[in-house]
């Protein structure tokens, strides 16, 4: 189907084409009008693939499931389902709510950042309480990302695109054996296996992804390509104090590792479920540390510089000890002492010299707030 020029009416005259709105390999959407009550929505129309047939079979059963999947759902935070159906002239059609505004993703591009506490109140608590929405009724939605999340000029943000929800465990796996979604925001187990079964703890996954570059202006990985940010994806799991030296406050970084984490088992059970542990964070006890300036990198330690680097690492042992020794209340139990062990532990494992100097860094100015605090 060629894309609608300006003017072109559907449903026997009751939506008129105003725009191309963008467009994907499977559908395109456009700003229409509706000529019933002079408002303005979105609809989505399915292009068709007359090279390859069994890639438009496909298309119809996606572009069906988010018709079925829009209809079935309300939240204030997901884009409003209005109606679908079939035109004898274009096919199948939905139409949804039109949502003036930015995506994400255009912020994130021009540099700029939330803290913490924003992010949160504005984009994780509105998209993670519609995911959980989505998740009761047994649907994923496969493609959480900033590019989906749409920012209305009041402040508010919806969760829009549907295109790849997955309805259950059955019947939802890729028919075709194709890896789905957008490179970065995949959850692991789909990278390692294309055909398993879609779940919620891959949206927790994305949606941690989004907090996190939201905050820091970056994922938590990076690549120049996609084979390599895969690569970097799949080599270890996300930590706490790799978090933290992003900038990240200690009790967010533990909580968005845990949904960061690579085996989906170890991760939060769904949307909901990390709602609620964010939610229950003592926000008057989190500490952020903030990333070092960058510096040259050192020589290769040698062996006495070796010790010399771990003379400090020896003394924040101790202060871990005596802070532990004072139960100092715990976050989920992961005290800060804990996480700050962790730290350490980590940090002396690493290979990358300037991730290390970051990291020694970031655990000094922690060193210094514990002592401040006796």
């Amino acid at each position: 189907m060629p894309f609608l020029e300006r003017g072109s009416k559907l449903v026997d005259g009751k939506y008129v084409i105003e725009e191309l709105l963008g467009h994907g390999a499977m559908g395109a959407v456009y700003l229409a009008q509706n000529t019933e009550n002079n408002s303005k929505v979105a609809i989505k129309l399915l292009l068709n693939d007359d090279e390859n047939a069994d890639s438009q079979k496909e298309s119809e059963r996606r572009f069906r499931d988010e018709g079925l999947a829009a209809s079935r759902l309300s939240h204030p935070s997901l884009v409003k389902f209005i109606e679908r159906g079939e035109d004898k002239e274009v096919g199948p059609y939905i139409v949804l709510q039109y949502v003036a505004g930015k995506d994400l993703r255009t912020r994130i591009k021009n540099g700029e950042k939330m803290t913490w506490q924003e992010a949160f109140e504005k984009v994780g608590k509105p998209v993670l309480s519609a995911l959980s929405t989505m998740h009761r009724a047994g649907i994923v939605h496969r493609d959480v990302k900033p590019g989906n999340i749409i920012a209305k000029p009041d402040g508010s943000v919806v969760l829009a695109d549907l295109g790849l929800a997955a309805f259950d465990e059955r019947e939802a796996k890729t028919k075709t054996g194709m890896v789905v979604g957008t490179p970065g925001y995949l959850p692991p187990e789909r990278l390692l296996q294309a055909n398993i079964a879609p779940s919620p703890k891959g949206d927790v996954y994305a949606a941690a992804l989004v907090l996190v570059e939201l905050t820091t202006g970056r994922l938590p990985f990076a690549g120049n390509n996609p084979s390599e940010l895969m690569h970097n994806q799949l080599r270890k799991n996300v930590t706490p104090a790799m978090l933290m030296s992003l900038g990240l406050p200690t009790s967010v970084a533990a909580t968005l590792s845990r949904a960061l984490q690579i085996r989906p088992d170890d991760r939060p059970a769904d949307a909901g479920a990390l709602l609620a542990e964010f939610q229950q964070l003592p926000s008057d006890k989190t500490i952020t540390l903030k990333p070092s300036a960058p510096s040259p990198l050192p020589a290769p330690p040698t062996t006495s510089s070796l010790l010399r680097w771990l003379s400090p690492v020896l003394l924040l042992l101790v202060i871990v000890f005596l802070v532990q020794k004072s139960n100092r209340s715990s976050v989920r139990k992961h005290d800060e002492a804990e996480i700050l062990a962790a730290s350490i532990a980590e940090t002396i494992e690493l290979q990358d010299v300037e991730e290390n100097r970051r990291l020694f860094s970031s655990l000094n100015e922690k060193l210094e707030t514990l002592k401040r605090k006796g």
